[in-house]
């Protein structure tokens, strides 16, 4: 099995020039051994528009790769599943009990940004913001 990246997760599906945004995030949780209940939320909070998509690229099958369909899976456990990403709407990460620190560091490393190249494209800035919950309150 090769581990070129894939296309993205079905988020804004005809896109394919998806560009990752945060590739070495580090993700520290000293409290709770899982994320069960836990979400990551990634939001457009500045200059967002409804030609904008978020999505989470597939990274393979090998061990410690995060894998396309319609929920995540992370060293042969599913950890989660996903909804929105497109245009203005938040892509919202609901983790299960199996979704150690290392799963959920792993699938925020992999959100990507893409425009949709309509025929008026917005190029200005946009502002990504990420908030991760454990679960535990």
């Amino acid at each position: 099995s090769s581990d070129t990246p894939a296309p993205p997760l079905p988020i804004c599906e005809t896109l394919n020039n998806y560009v990752p945004v945060a590739e070495f995030v580090e993700l520290r949780d000293n409290y709770s051994p899982d994320f069960n209940g836990g979400k990551l939320t990634v939001k457009l909070t500045a200059n967002g528009t409804p030609n904008d998509c978020l999505g989470i690229l597939n990274q393979g099958k090998n061990l410690g790769k995060i894998i396309k369909g319609s929920n995540f899976t992370y060293e042969g456990n599913v950890i989660g599943s996903f909804q929105g990403g497109n245009g203005t709407e938040d892509l919202v990460v609901s983790f299960n009990q199996k979704a150690t620190r290392e799963g959920v560091q792993a699938v925020a490393r992999r959100v990507a940004y893409s425009l949709d190249d309509s025929e008026n494209p917005s190029y200005g800035d946009r502002t990504i913001e990420f908030q991760v919950t454990d679960g535990d309150g």
